[in-house]
Order: C-alpha cells, then sequence, then structure tokens
C-alpha cells in the first residue's frame, strides 16, 4: 500500500507515492502524461518506450522490471502500475540525449533552482516550498516560451527569404522587443538580470507570440512582433 499525493514540479502535477521504506515512486499513468505533454509528434505509452532502441542503447539497466502494482490511499481499488523515481529520471535524461527540448528544459529547470536554493541557503536565505515551486514554473515557462518563439523567427524567415536567419536577425527582434516593453535594448544577454515582473512579462509577451503565429501562419514574423505589443501597450 502506498501513500499518495499530487507533487507539482515546473507547472506539471506528477502522482507520486511513498512505501513504508520511504521509497518513492509514479503512476504508469503519469509518466505516460509527462512524456506525451513533452513531445508534439506522438502519444508515449510506458510499455512501448521501454522496447525502444534508442533507450536500450542509452542504458542497460532493466527499466521494465521496476514496475511494481500496488493500491493507494487515492487508488484503493484496483492495482495501480507504479515505477522508481529513478526510472522516471533515467527517461528524462534519455530524451534530454534524444534532444527533446521539453526535457532539456525541465532538466535546466532543476538544476537552476537548486542551485539558486543553495546559494541563498549559503547566505542564510531559506525558499519555502511555495517559492521553490512558483521559481521552477516561471523558469520553465520561460525557457519554454523563448523556445518556441525563436523557433518561429526561424520559421517565418525560411518560409520569406528561404534561409536560415543571422544571429544579427535574432539579436534585432530581441531588442525591438525589450525597448518596447522595458525601454533597453538589453539585459546583457542574460534574463536572470531582469526582475520578477519583467520576467513575467517577457513570458506572457512570447505565449501571445506563439499564439499568434498559429492563427497567422502567412504573416511575417515583424508582422506578428508588432500585433502582440500593439495588443499588450
Amino acid at each position: 500500500m502506498l501513500y499518495c499525493t499530487i507533487f507539482k514540479y515546473a507547472g506539471f502535477e506528477i502522482e507520486t507515492g511513498q512505501n513504508e521504506a520511504k521509497e518513492y515512486f509514479l503512476t504508469e499513468k503519469s509518466m505516460e502524461k509527462f512524456f506525451s505533454q513533452s513531445n508534439e509528434k506522438s502519444t508515449f505509452r510506458v510499455r512501448e518506450i521501454f522496447e525502444s532502441k534508442s533507450l536500450k542503447a542509452f542504458t542497460s539497466e532493466d527499466l521494465k522490471s521496476a514496475k511494481i502494482s500496488s493500491k493507494s490511499n487515492l487508488h484503493p481499488q484496483p492495482q495501480t502500475a507504479w515505477y522508481p523515481i529513478s526510472t522516471f529520471l533515467t527517461l528524462v535524461a534519455w530524451q534530454v540525449n534524444e534532444g527533446n527540448q521539453t526535457a532539456i528544459n525541465f532538466a535546466v529547470t532543476g538544476m537552476t533552482i537548486d542551485f539558486l536554493t543553495s546559494l541563498k541557503s549559503h547566505y542564510g536565505v531559506v525558499m519555502t516550498e511555495d517559492e521553490k515551486e512558483y521559481q521552477r514554473a516561471l523558469v520553465f515557462n520561460r525557457l519554454q516560451a523563448f523556445k518556441s518563439w525563436t523557433d518561429i523567427i526561424k520559421e517565418r524567415h525560411m518560409k520569406f527569404y528561404g534561409v536560415a536567419p543571422s544571429g544579427d536577425y535574432y539579436a534585432d527582434k530581441v531588442r525591438k522587443v525589450n525597448l518596447a516593453l522595458f525601454g533597453v535594448p538589453h539585459f546583457k544577454c542574460d534574463r536572470n538580470n531582469m526582475n520578477q515582473e519583467q520576467q513575467e512579462l517577457i513570458t506572457e509577451f512570447e505565449r501571445n507570440l506563439v499564439s499568434k503565429a498559429k492563427r497567422k501562419p502567412d504573416w511575417h514574423v515583424d508582422a506578428i512582433i508588432n500585433s502582440v505589443l500593439d495588443f499588450m501597450n
């Protein structure tokens, strides 16, 4: 019998369980939901994942054999499939190795907040669990949104000009947005130099940009940026 709770991490809701030996598990369903959300092209099924040739090349562990079946306080009937947390983390590492951007952002988020928490603790500042989760969600969403809007710049440049944009082209778009939203051209190439309100605003801009780009597949990126800035201002 496992004690089960919903664990929130970087905005994801993950169904976790703990046994009497203080070992931690995730439901098979939660694992499938996470990996399906992190891959736009396919729906993940745990049983199929374990048969992946690239996963077998990545690790020699027999991950499939780690599954247990157990009831829990949230699932008294019937038995539920669970996997150890180590299995989940191995799959995340495998997806990072495969270049899955969401998995990469998930891992970077964990590393970023762990470092920040340790640094603050070193100086006597203790972050609450709510504060850490707020920061995790903020960092993860920021990484996701930034990758999406740089993808849009590239996709529209290829559409209109037939070649990938230069680094200066990306930088020009970033400067334009920063000047419109914040009155400064840059933050020394590091969003951690933004305050919390600024980070939330740029993430909102990027989400709106992605949404507008989906609705306007034939618009030039400048038209999309201008429309979103007009909307937000």
